[in-house]
């Protein structure tokens, strides 16, 4: 069988409804979940509240770790995207649905099918 995403539907929801602009390059969720990446290693994620208030300013949430990691993990389980990480590419644009992973694979299969019967409508680039 397939897997289906594990995120909270909150956070797939978002997706949903947001664009690559959305998105920021941060180490603010590194930086919370305690993992020490090399300096210019970040991850993209959807701009909310809580990188409002600390990317730009990591050496303050460094001060302030312990409350604001008890903080982001109640709010990675209830699923409240305004505190919670939500990563995301700039691709996110072409994410309009939440659909099983099973209808997403048969979908991609047919239309590979349909290109190699018919090639006439497909050009390599």
């Amino acid at each position: 069988g397939f897997f289906q995403a594990l995120g909270h539907d909150n956070a797939k929801n978002l997706l949903t409804r947001s664009s690559g602009d959305d998105t920021v390059r941060t180490r603010i969720f590194d930086i919370i979940r305690g993992l020490d990446w090399p300096a210019g290693y970040s991850g993209r994620a959807l701009a909310n509240d809580f990188t409002a208030e600390w990317h730009g300013n990591e050496e303050k949430l460094a001060i302030h770790l312990d409350s604001q990691k008890a903080r982001f993990w109640t709010a990675m389980r209830e699923g409240d995207i305004n505190t919670a990480v939500v990563f995301a590419g700039e691709g996110i644009d072409l994410i309009h649905a939440i659909k099983p992973a099973g209808d997403i694979v048969r979908e991609i299969s047919e239309g590979a099918e349909a290109l190699l019967r018919n090639p006439s409508g497909f050009e390599l680039q």
